[in-house]
């Protein structure tokens, strides 16, 4: 039977069908070709319109490039070299082979063009500006303000500071500016022509200094006639100073007591304060320097007007108000005794004419002596 085995196009055999093979296995032959075909081809969804020409591109050998032939790969994925247009890529250097050809590289929105892990800005700066860097790999404009550090003479060059030149000869800001001033005006100024609105330059003082020379020689003869006297003054006051000597020995003497005697007055008042604590309105739980209760300490209770002390433990009444003290027993209305009562030799009298005395016992025996 001429119908044979396909999975591949290779399996395919010209010979078949022979034409002595039945018609019902033409259908069997159109499975095979179609069931080869969409193994060997499962990604065909369209039209394929390449040329035979075109499609023998393909047929090259892994990792070599040739005019004819498409770009493949070798098993290291590695192409030795590749030629897009007018850009060669060639081992570590990209290059243009278009004479004078410039080499464009746009990222695409707002994506940052990297180079050796720097990213570039992604706009062109001011006319004179310079690229920094903030340290973390991202590249800006800035400013150049090398030129104006050197020679600018006209104003600051950065917040309120002047170039090197201005406060060299002289620049506005700098000359006759309070605080300031050029080193060639510090220098030269004419006499009495201040530098920065108050002080003058070396030249001022020079011929300052040259007038005063002269006048200086006349006082060096007025000098010598004063130390004849000045010298007898001398003598006189070595007297003095031996007497002065001795009233200071004893002044320091006095010094000494005083300060001993103020220290001790001082640890007097420190101790008094300790243990008399002054007038409060409540019991205190320590003394007036933050320390805690010794046993004697003393205080007066305003709220009770009584003067308390301190047990160690508690706070007691130290001495009453004789305000809240009876002057007779008949103040009392009802006196209790807290111990047996000794009348001694004397006798308990009424001071009314008529008395009736009740004398009672409460749980204990009553004893009457006659």
């Amino acid at each position: 039977m001429g119908l044979e085995s396909v999975t591949h196009l290779d399996d395919l055999d010209a010979t078949n069908p022979l034409g002595t093979d039945p018609r019902s296995e033409g259908d069997d032959h159109i499975r095979n070709i179609k069931s080869m075909l969409l193994t060997d081809f499962p990604n065909i969804s369209g039209v394929v319109s390449s040329t035979h020409s075109e499609l023998n591109f393909v047929d090259v050998t892994a990792g070599a490039l040739t005019a004819s032939k498409a770009i493949v790969v070798d098993s290291s994925s590695k192409i030795d070299n590749l030629k897009v247009d007018n850009i060669d890529i060639n081992g570590n250097a990209i290059t243009s082979t278009d004479s004078n050809g410039d080499v464009t590289i746009t990222p695409n929105g707002t994506g940052d063009l990297i180079l050796d892990g720097l990213k570039w800005p992604q706009a062109d700066g001011s006319t004179g500006y310079i690229l920094k860097t903030n340290g973390s790999a991202q590249l800006s404009w800035i400013e150049n303000l090398a030129e104006d550090w050197a020679t600018k003479t006209d104003g600051t060059v950065a917040s309120s500071e002047y170039s090197s030149k201005a406060y060299a000869i002289g620049g506005t800001g700098v000359t006759d500016t309070s605080g300031k001033g050029a080193a060639k005006e510090w220098a030269t100024n004419a006499e009495d022509d201040t530098v920065d609105t108050s002080e003058y330059s070396a030249k001022h003082y020079s011929i300052k200094g040259a007038a005063s020379a002269s006048a200086a020689s006349t006082s060096a003869s007025t000098a010598t006639t004063k130390a004849t006297a000045a010298a007898s003054s001398a003598t006189a006051a070595a007297s003095s100073a031996s007497a002065g000597s001795t009233s200071a020995t004893a002044s320091a003497s006095s010094a000494t007591a005083a300060a001993s005697s103020a220290t001790a007055a001082a640890a007097s008042a420190d101790t008094f304060d300790d243990t008399y604590l002054g007038a409060k309105s409540s019991d205190p739980s320590e003394d007036n320097d933050g320390d805690s209760l010794t046993a004697g300490d003393l205080y007066f209770n305003t709220s009770a007007n009584n003067l308390r002390v301190y047990s160690g433990s508690a706070w007691q009444v130290a001495a009453v108000s004789t305000s809240g003290m009876i002057s007779e027993v008949s103040d009392d209305s009802s006196p209790q005794l807290g111990a047996n009562l000794d009348i001694l030799a004397y006798n308990i009298t009424s001071s009314t004419t008529i008395m009736n005395p009740s004398i009672s016992s409460t749980g204990k025996a009553l004893v009457l002596g006659f």
